[in-house]
């Protein structure tokens, strides 16, 4: 007869078997990898997108700055037809009496400039990163600035402290080009046509004309100087019809104008 001790012993043997089976075999699940894991096998990973499926939507914007730099590239220079990633400016061209090109005006949102018939700058402006219009000559020099908003504007010079000029909208909607003494330099009036210039005692100085989607700088005989089919603001092309402005100034206020218009 078997002693009931070693029963007891052959019992506790078996039980000890079977539980280390089940904990061998439990272990080994759980060193299997789960779903979404790293298993070494590239395959395995979940797909986020196929390349196939972006849309030009989906690519991310472009990271170049808007504002040009404060000082802008020298006049008399020649500009490439991409402007540094920032696409096509938008060009009026001005042609003299029987179809020669004058002179264009290439803009883009923050920067402005005047190209002979050849391409090369004449004057340039650009937005300052403190908003104001710093504005070139013929020469590269930084010879001023322009500040305020519509509907007042004042041109400064090389240091921005003193104020040469001020073009500001008058109540009766005309407008009045002033030196700091508020001596009156020039007067713009709003007409059928578009507009009339005259100097500080009404002698009649040039027009701007618009008609037929033709728009003209005309001198004091209602001769054509320039004139543009492209579409642009009369008012901005004001400016150029204003003798006491250097080139520089002009071209800053029409820019300021320009934009007023958008």
């Amino acid at each position: 007869m078997i002693k009931p001790i070693l029963v007891l012993t052959l019992f506790i043997v078996v039980i000890s078997a079977l539980v280390a089976t089940v904990s061998f075999l439990v272990m080994q699940m759980l060193d299997q990898p789960t779903v979404g894991e790293d298993s070494g096998d590239p395959g395995s990973l979940p797909v986020v997108y196929e390349s196939s499926n972006l849309e030009t939507t989906d690519k991310p914007p472009d990271a170049t700055p808007k504002a040009l730099p404060d000082r802008p590239s020298a006049p008399g220079s020649k500009r490439p037809r991409e402007e540094n990633g920032r696409g096509q400016p938008i060009v009026v061209t001005f042609k003299k009496p029987g179809g020669e090109v004058s002179f264009t005006l290439k803009s883009h949102d923050n920067d402005l400039s005047i190209n002979d018939h050849s391409g090369n700058d004449l004057a340039r402006v650009a937005v300052t990163e403190g908003g104001q219009i710093q504005f070139q000559d013929t020469g590269a020099k930084r010879v001023g600035y322009l500040a305020g908003r519509f509907p007042r504007f004042q041109l400064s010079d090389v240091d921005g402290k003193g104020v040469s000029f001020e073009f500001r909208r008058q109540s009766d909607g005309d407008w009045k080009l002033k030196r700091p003494d508020d001596t009156e330099v020039c007067r713009v009036g709003k007409r059928d046509y578009g507009w009339k210039i005259e100097d500080g005692s009404e002698n009649f100085l040039a027009r701007i004309k618009v008609d037929d989607g033709r728009t003209s700088l005309r001198d004091s005989t209602g001769q054509v100087l320039y004139y543009t089919n492209d579409a642009v603001d009369s008012l901005s092309i004001v400016p150029f019809g204003m003798p006491k402005l250097t080139r520089g100034q002009a071209t800053a206020l029409s820019f300021a104008l320009m934009k007023a218009a958008k």
